[in-house]
């Protein structure tokens, strides 16, 4: 199996380091060597502060990384439970820090259920157009903050959306 398989991985999500923009592949030489030469003809190597990051990262500690995906597993159960109980449709946000969400049943489009959730409620949401949604019904709702202010924000959407 190891002759045919081609692992790509990053460190965004896993160690926290988005915008670092720093991955890797690993695989059978012959892939990643022809992998290389076309790597090398975009752009010679990512930054070298992002290269000793990612070593550290893979070299350190990784009992946090437990504590971090245990924690945002919590957020994103609690963020599908409130969604659940308010109405909304969402995609299995699989290995993601947001929640891809349906606001149809809300009556208003998504750029116009974001824009109004912000003047009324302080609660800052982005609409799915900014991320390829043509028709204007989803919101990406992150679950990055804190749970203290993801129930505060939660309880403001029902409350928007009970008035």
């Amino acid at each position: 199996m190891k002759e045919r398989t081609l692992t790509l991985n990053g460190f965004s999500k896993t160690y926290a380091m988005t915008g670092w923009r720093i991955g890797y592949a690993a695989g059978p030489q012959d892939i990643t060597n022809k992998m290389s030469e076309i790597r090398h003809s975009l752009s010679i190597n990512s930054c070298t502060f992002s290269q000793y990051g990612a070593l550290a990262a893979l070299e350190g500690p990784q009992d946090d990384i437990i504590k971090m995906k245990e924690e945002y597993n919590m957020r994103r159960k609690f963020c599908m439970k409130a969604l659940d109980d308010i109405g909304f449709s969402y995609g299995d946000p699989g290995g993601a820090f947001y929640i891809y969400t349906n606001v149809s049943n809300s009556g208003l489009a998504a750029s116009d259920f974001c824009k109004n959730l912000l003047e009324k409620t302080g609660v800052l949401l982005f609409p799915g157009t900014l991320f390829g949604d043509e028709e204007d019904k989803y919101i990406r709702l992150s679950y990055l903050q804190p749970i203290d202010k993801i129930e505060e924000s939660m309880n403001r959407i029902k409350s928007f959306i009970n008035e």
